[in-house]
């Protein structure tokens, strides 16, 4: 009884003004009320006349949803209106406050419910297959509604804090409430980064391939989930005592993941441009040194690292950026002293991005290596010879050494030398000359500019020689050495319908007595006991 009586005297206590005026406000609420769902009926009425249901369903949900808001506004009115301007005792206008902004609370979560509602109307049956557009409205609507309760309950909860700021300043209860809530927040906005994002991100594949909303999601997507933990450590510093080590770490972790999340998104964003550059310049058509743009991502990663790094330091710290840059001077040198070799081989890596002696794909012999630039990297250049092993130069050495550039030939020169015998004839030599000369007329794969070259060029000491000079473009190597080998077939079927021999390396030996008699060699047979006998 003393309980109802208490409750009682607390209703009372709440208004008073009289109970005609309480009467008058109340039928001027209802009234105002009544005139609203009156209008929002006849304009709904209108609207599914002239408007297409279907197309239209989300202005008509938008009207409803600011229906329903407006019946739990009026209420909120109405006890504002009547509320007595004298305060009373702490725990009544706590309770009073926490009802006028519960009323409140629930107008805008219901509001929000029913506009979430149109989501499953929509979506489609069960018997029919799920567009990746219908799979996002079935998970938005499940995380949308724990969302929006959670964020309504924390600014319900923030809003009684600030008002009763000092009698709630002591109370545990509220602290392990916001708390609470803030986790639960946090983890329903990591499911919603998990579940809803890849689903937009097969909306927008599906219609809109290379738009910019793609880009905007794979910039926000990692930075996102960095800004859901400094919402988590700003929802939770209210409650953290008053000039305390544990507020003081907060404060400084609140800096530093909002600062991670914004150099994110920049990371992100050049990430992702530098990216398409890469593979822009990857194409036969375009002037991009892929090489310099690799460079270009290793330096400005390199920035961002050190930018964080600089900014959590200050936050740690406290001290003001110049202080650190001088101390950063000093350490700078120390640094350089002991680190010449790495010094070395950065500035040879840069050196070789000014001079351009090769890049990434080309094929190149140095240093005693042929092989083919796998990266080029601020320490060291990596090739992969033709063997298939793996090669690592310092950059130093490769900007102080000679480099040949296979890839950047125009085209491949073969140069060799096709020997016959001394018993040749000169009318068969030229006949040969003329042969050679016939099939590389006007070759496959010869440059305007570069004619072949066929020459009887020397006497050697046990053939006649014919120097053979052509070149083959494009320098593709397989097909060089393709045509090489019909040029080499058709040679010897010609030399040979033609009787013309080929020389090998032949000696003739003269055997003579002290005499000056020649000798006479009897091979016999095998058998005998020497198998050679000498006569005069």
């Amino acid at each position: 009884m003393d309980a109802l009586t208490y409750l009682q005297n607390m209703v009372i206590s709440y208004s008073n003004l009289k109970d005609s005026s309480i009467i008058l406000t109340g039928i001027i609420s209802v009234s105002i009320l009544l005139v609203i769902e009156l209008f929002s009926f006849v304009f709904i009425r209108i609207s599914d006349k002239k408007w297409n249901l279907k197309q239209n369903l989300l202005k008509i949900t938008l009207l409803q949803s600011f229906r329903i808001f407006l019946r739990f506004l009026i209420i909120y009115l109405f006890l504002m209106a009547i509320k007595s301007p004298e305060e009373a005792d702490y725990p009544a206008r706590l309770i009073y406050r926490g009802a006028e902004l519960a009323i409140l609370s629930f107008g805008i979560i219901s509001a929000v419910l029913k506009m979430v509602r149109v989501v499953k109307k929509r979506s489609p049956d069960s018997t029919k297959d799920f567009t990746a557009g219908d799979k996002l409205k079935i998970t938005s609507e499940k995380s949308i509604r724990i969302i929006v309760f959670l964020i309504v309950f924390s600014l319900f909860i923030s809003q009684l804090k600030r008002e009763f700021a000092l009698e709630l300043q002591t109370e545990l209860w509220i602290s392990l409430i916001v708390i609470i809530n803030s986790i639960l927040l946090m983890i329903a906005l990591f499911f919603a980064v998990e579940k809803i994002l890849p689903q937009i991100q097969n909306y927008m594949n599906e219609h809109f391939p290379s738009g910019l909303s793609r880009l905007f999601l794979l910039i926000i997507a990692g930075p996102l989930k960095v800004f859901i933990i400094a919402l988590f450590l700003i929802s939770i510093k209210p409650v953290m005592p008053e000039q305390s080590k544990l507020m003081d770490i907060t404060s400084k972790l609140i800096e530093i993941t909002a600062s991670a999340a914004i150099i994110m998104v920049l990371f992100n964003f050049i990430e992702i441009f530098i990216t398409r550059l890469s593979k822009y310049s990857e194409l036969e058509t375009n002037s991009l040194d892929k090489t310099l743009i690799e460079m270009i991502r290793m330096i400005i990663r390199v920035c961002f690292i050190v930018v964080f790094i600089f900014l959590s330091i200050r936050v740690i710290t406290g001290k003001p950026l110049t202080t650190l840059l001088a101390g950063l001077g000093i350490g700078g040198l120390a640094v350089a002293l002991a680190a010449q070799d790495t010094l070395k081989n950065f500035f040879g890596s840069i050196m070789i991005m000014i001079d351009k002696p090769f890049k990434v794909g080309e094929r190149i012999t140095g240093e005693g290596y042929d092989g083919t630039i796998e990266s080029i990297g601020f320490r060291s250049t990596r090739i992969r010879t033709l063997t298939g092993n793996q090669v690592v130069i310092p950059n130093d050495k490769v900007a102080q050494s000679s480099i040949e550039n296979i890839g950047r030939r125009q085209s491949i020169r073969r140069l060799t030398n096709i020997t016959i015998t001394y018993s040749t004839p000169p009318e068969k030599v030229e006949l040969a000359l003329s042969i050679i000369r016939g099939i590389l007329d006007n070759h496959e794969g010869m440059p305007q500019d570069m004619p072949p070259r066929v020459f009887f060029n020397e006497f050697n000491a046990a053939s006649l020689n014919i120097l053979v000079l052509y070149w083959y473009s494009p320098p593709n190597y397989w097909e060089f050495m393709r045509f090489s080998e019909e040029v080499n077939l058709k040679i010897m079927k010609m030399f040979a319908a033609e009787g013309i021999e080929f020389a090998f390396p032949t000696y003739t030996t003269y055997l003579e007595q002290e005499d000056g008699k020649s000798l006479k060699l009897d091979i016999g047979d095998s058998r005998l006991s020497d198998g050679i006998k000498l006569t005069e």
